[in-house]
């Protein structure tokens, strides 16, 4: 063997270039100890099921680990000691889907020198005994145990327990956090107190997203001082009350609130997003995401959003008896051009289509006139019959890069398919209509499957691209028509 061959540095080169050949990095196990090292440490970086690197190798899942502690806790140790990234998600087993998580007391016989990343969810509820109610695995004081020197990103999907035991010992046991993510929590105790000292010591944050379960733990306090976060890029917390808004610093203060902010996430009035541009008038943010059901009903939202002018995205989901009006639309536009990505009155997050005043086909025209970059636009209403296939057509004509449009409105498909040049979307790929269900007329009995074909087959020419359609509010014809040009869309892949 080559002397060079017996230098760790040489070898790790080697084996990180070819690691990605079938087969490689196991059979270096068996070569020497230092090819066995190397490759151990390439192997064992990342554990979980959920977890893939840029080079493809094949790692090892948790229940791997696991059973190694079972039988041997010190050779477990040592491959302990190589990883930086926990990934505890869900497996199959025997076509049936288990989590990861219930391997969590074994893991806790170990120590991780080196975690930098974990990311901890649960699917499943579970009971211990036949009479006892189900509950979670991702108890903190499970969890806990992840909160290792070194990490950096943490990310709870799933979890239940979380106290203020777990953010003093988060901030105490993880001095280079940078992202912290708790996304849905049941049964916190975390006291406001409690999420004030933690926040207090983590300057270097730059991803904070605390989701359901800390309702009760924000205050007025907890935000001014998040507000001050120099580091902070990314922010998704479950609401911002107005007061809190009013309570911040003066807009002339030496350190401006969310100087580097580029990402929120959040529950937010009217006046509550109008009063925080005032605060950060000369604010980065890029991306914009609303959750207006829990609050009283909007009307001027996207008047208020418009003025961060540096927005590529912007989601609204609305609550009850919410509106918006065409002049806002318009605003929104012209002062935000850089918008790639435009949801307005989505469901997917629970919201409702708010109703709309003086939103029409010629409206719609000015609207994506200024949107030249636009890749992704759903405009949903709670009246679809305002909107025809005319607006449809002024999107053609000015959205050439859009590659998902979900639109409520009402047209003929005859009118849709003789009034249309083919190709006229070139890169859209996903489509909804959301039609006027009680203002539908069947254009061809359902049963007609020659002409329902036919139809199908010029409309897939407007889309040559598209790969999934989905019709809603329709009547049989129109789903019979929706079915035939997505079985189109798939013959064509």
């Amino acid at each position: 063997m080559h002397q060079a061959l017996l230098i760790p540095e040489i070898v790790a080169t080697i084996l990180q270039n070819e690691g990605s050949s079938p087969g490689f990095l196991h059979t270096c196990l068996f070569v020497n100890k230092i090819f066995s090292i190397e490759a151990t440490r390439i192997l064992w970086i990342g554990c979980g099921v959920s977890y893939t690197s840029e080079f493809g190798y094949i790692h090892p899942h948790i229940k791997h680990l696991a059973r190694i502690v079972l039988l041997d806790a010190q050779r477990a140790q040592f491959y302990a000691d190589f990883i930086h990234t926990l990934m505890i998600a869900q497996e199959f087993e025997n076509d049936k889907p288990v989590d990861e998580a219930r391997w969590h007391k074994q893991l806790t016989s170990l120590q991780f020198p080196h975690l930098e990343e974990v990311s901890i969810d649960e699917y499943d509820e579970f009971s211990i005994g036949e009479n006892e109610e189900p509950t979670l695995r991702n108890t903190e004081d499970m969890v806990i145990h992840y909160l290792q020197p070194n990490v950096k990103d943490f990310r709870l999907g799933r979890g239940s327990g979380i106290s203020d035991t777990f953010m003093d010992t988060l901030s105490r046991s993880c001095p280079e956090l940078t992202s912290l993510s708790l996304q849905r929590v049941d049964k916190c105790s975390v006291s406001k107190d409690g999420l004030v000292r933690f926040l207090s010591n983590a300057n270097s944050l730059e991803v904070l997203d605390i989701g359901s379960g800390f309702n009760d733990s924000w205050s007025s306090a907890a935000f001014d001082i998040v507000s001050r976060n120099t580091s902070l890029e990314l922010l998704k917390i479950p609401h911002i009350q107005d007061e809190w808004v009013r309570s911040l610093p003066s807009p002339n203060y030496d350190v401006p609130a969310f100087r580097n902010l580029e990402f929120l996430e959040t529950g937010i009035s009217d006046q509550g997003l109008d009063s925080l541009t005032r605060y950060i008038p000369h604010s980065k943010l890029e991306t914009l995401s609303i959750c207006l059901q829990s609050l009283p009903p909007s009307h001027h939202i996207l008047a208020s959003a418009s003025s961060f002018t540096r927005l590529t995205k912007l989601v609204v989901y609305f609550g009850p008896e919410s509106s918006l009006n065409g002049r806002d639309l318009v605003g929104l536009a012209q002062k935000c051009p850089a918008l790639t990505d435009l949801s307005i009155g989505g469901s997917e997050d629970g919201g409702t289509r708010p109703s709309a005043s003086g939103v029409t086909d010629s409206l719609i025209s000015d609207v994506v006139q200024h949107l030249p970059k636009i890749q992704s636009l759903k405009l949903l209403l709670s009246k679809p019959d305002i909107l025809t296939w005319h607006a449809v057509l002024s999107i053609a004509r000015y959205c050439t890069n859009l590659e998902d449009l979900e639109l409520s409105c009402n047209f003929k498909w005859k009118d849709a398919v003789n009034n249309t040049q083919e190709n006229a979307f070139p890169n859209l790929r996903w489509l909804q209509f959301a039609l006027a269900e009680d203002d539908r007329n069947e254009e061809f009995a359902p049963g007609d499957e020659e002409m329902i074909k036919a139809f199908a087959a010029r409309f897939a020419k407007l889309v040559p691209k598209l790969s999934s359609i989905t019709i809603v509010s329709g009547n049989e014809a129109d789903e019979s028509l929706g079915r035939a040009i997505h079985d189109i869309c798939i013959w064509r892949q």
